[in-house]
């Protein structure tokens, strides 16, 4: 009994000491912040207008496709949310680079793929 009472002890102090260690940090002093430059924000365009009733409206063009080269540890599913915000997508990105992947898992890093417009 002594020795769970003892070992019980023991493991609060190292949970305690151990919280103590991961303690944030000091935040930096907003002096820096107020001598500096002042921060430049960028301009917003302001926003177009809506087209009228009965105006045809003008679709902007597709963006042209962009190609983007395997890093370790990329997956298709990875890519296509990066480009797409949308990971289910990564079928449109197999099938436009089928000769270049044997299949979705056999994915060589250095291969540089062709990324299309989103569909």
């Amino acid at each position: 009994m002594r020795l769970a009472s003892f070992l019980c002890c023991l493991g609060l102090l190292l949970v305690a000491w151990g919280c103590q260690s991961q303690q944030p940090p000091e935040p930096e002093p907003l002096a820096d912040l107020i001598e500096g430059e002042p921060e430049v924000s960028e301009e917003v365009p302001p926003p177009t207008p809506a087209p009228s009733p009965g105006e045809p409206t003008v679709t902007p063009p597709a963006p042209p496709e962009t190609t983007y080269v395997v890093q370790p540890g990329d997956t298709l599913y990875g890519i296509a949310q990066r480009f797409y915000g949308d990971g289910k997508l990564w079928t449109v990105i197999y099938d436009f680079n089928r000769d270049r992947i044997p299949s979705p898992q056999a994915m060589r890093v250095g291969t540089e793929l062709r990324i299309p417009a989103r569909p």
